[in-house]
């Protein structure tokens, strides 16, 4: 409850009052000197007691918490009798945004047909477990991709391993991210002038990978999540996409995101530039511009901060998504208030930040959840042929990298210069090292490698703060990090 901001709500004999307090440690709860909420209404009926206040967003009292469009978290409690915390029973608690826009609502239209595409009684293997909408406990992430193209029978409505040797090689050319769900996350209406286009003349398919994470090992568990879309013959006004962007979840040791241990705040970015979005699949028509409507968030367990941020001739104007409170159990694809344009020229970083401190060892970017990812799936329209835009920073010093990914050395990041040395490192800004950036089209792969200096402005960031904080790292919980399994399903339509 420490920094908690908390508004208590007393009714006597039908009177009702409000008193601000906040945590102050220890499950300590003080009286703020200021009140700043306010009772618009209460009224009691039928053994229920309902009240309406408000507050401002922002009330300038240093005992008070912003209310921000970053993810907030909720509980609610409940007594009787006079005040006291020992009085309360726990209601409950919610991770919410609450400052979102309010999302799209309509009516199916009567010729609307649904389309279901699920997983067909898989059985979960024993190293697994999951988190899912409708099965929260069993599945982590759901991903749904556009194949545009049909495959043969035998590879189809059959689920394998992703990402494996098995794996039928016409998966993956499978990027094309039609919709991504991950826990906490809710469905996706489309505002209603656009629509993720499917064209009925030519054959196509639909890729379903669903990350089960397992850690009691259960045996029995069958598992049918999975995807209902809404298909409508009616063409709405745009064609939508999605942008899968940000650090590359698979690749080398020395391409990949490296996160050390016993950090508070640890930083990462990845830059998709222009060129990958505009030039090296150029739209039919040059006047083209992308309009990014909705963007999806994504990180792990050490997830506090990802930020989305667009720049234009090197300087930043606006971030088009932030949250500053990441909830890895709240991931919820958000609205923007207005549609943001991406212009030819515009480039795009993605900065994630991470907290290690009862982590012992490295963590990785990867697919299990014990790893890491950066990512953010950006909503836009219209439609362009590229499916993900990933930037990495390639470290050519491999006996530098050794020594500082050698396991017995690992107690020399509770050092704050080493920390900060190691954090400039992986974000391009010291030593031999090289931007790369990977394009598709969902058929086709631009890689490409520069000298940082090229993309060093976007990198950069105030390297006198936040780094690393002295302290005794503790064993990361072994429960938390069991095996996961990444399952693909393919079905033709």
């Amino acid at each position: 409850m420490a920094k908690a901001d908390i508004v208590i709500a007393e009714v006597n004999n039908g009177n009702a009052s409000l008193k601000d307090y906040y945590g102050f440690g220890n499950g300590t709860l003080k009286k703020d000197a200021n009140n700043d909420w306010v009772l618009l209404s209460s009224s009691a009926a039928n053994n229920q007691t309902k009240l309406t206040f408000q507050r401002k967003l922002i009330t300038m009292d240093a005992n008070d918490m912003d209310i921000t469009s970053d993810t907030m978290r909720l509980i609610w409690a409940y007594g009787e009798g006079n005040f006291s915390r020992d009085n309360f029973t726990l209601g409950g608690y919610r991770s919410l945004h609450l400052l979102q826009i309010k999302r799209p609502s309509y009516d199916d239209p009567p010729d609307a047909v649904k389309l279901i595409v699920t997983m067909n009684n898989t059985v979960v293997p024993n190293d697994t477990t999951t988190y899912c909408k409708g099965n929260e406990f069993l599945v982590h992430h759901m991903l749904l991709y556009l194949c545009e193209m049909k495959y043969p029978n035998k590879i189809m409505g059959k689920g394998r391993k992703c990402y494996e040797n098995n794996m039928p090689q016409h998966w993956e050319k499978c990027h094309s991210v039609l919709f991504a769900w991950a826990i906490g996350g809710s469905n996706l209406p489309l505002p209603e002038h656009v629509g993720f286009p499917l064209d009925v003349e030519n054959p196509l398919s639909f890729l379903v990978e669903i990350h089960y994470d397992n850690p009691q090992k259960k045996t029995d568990m069958i598992d049918s999540s999975g995807f209902e879309i809404t298909l409508i013959p009616a063409r709405r006004q745009f064609d939508a996409s999605v942008l899968d962007m940000g650090n590359s979840p698979i690749g080398n040791i020395a391409l990949l995101q490296k996160i050390p241990p016993y950090q508070s705040h640890f930083r990462t970015s990845s830059v998709c530039l222009s060129n990958c979005i505009y030039d090296t699949f150029p739209p039919k028509n040059e006047t083209i511009v992308m309009k990014i409507f909705a963007v999806l968030l994504h990180a792990h367990y050490l997830g506090r901060t990802i930020i989305l941020h667009h720049f234009r001739n090197g300087k930043e104007i606006e971030s088009i998504a932030a949250d500053r409170n990441y909830d890895f159990n709240y991931q919820e694809t958000v609205f923007l208030k207005k549609e943001i344009e991406v212009l030819r020229g515009d480039d795009l970083k993605l900065e994630c930040v991470y907290n290690s401190k009862e982590r012992t060892k490295f963590t990785f970017a990867g697919l299990a959840t014990k790893d890491e990812m950066c990512l953010a799936f950006i909503l836009y329209y219209p439609k362009m042929p590229v499916a993900f835009c990933y930037g990495d920073i390639l470290i050519k010093d491999n006996e530098w990298l050794k020594y500082q990914l050698n396991p017995v050395n690992l107690h020399k990041f509770k050092k704050p210069e080493v920390s900060k040395e190691f954090e400039q490192t992986v974000n391009g800004v010291r030593r031999n090292s090289s931007f790369v950036s990977f394009c598709s089209s969902g058929l086709n792969y631009n890689i490409s490698m520069q000298p940082t200096y090229n993309v060093l402005n976007l990198l950069q960031y105030e390297t006198d703060t936040h780094g690393a904080e002295n302290g005794v790292g503790t064993q990361f919980a072994v429960s938390l990090i069991a095996a996961e399994l990444l399952l693909c399903l393919a079905l033709s339509v």
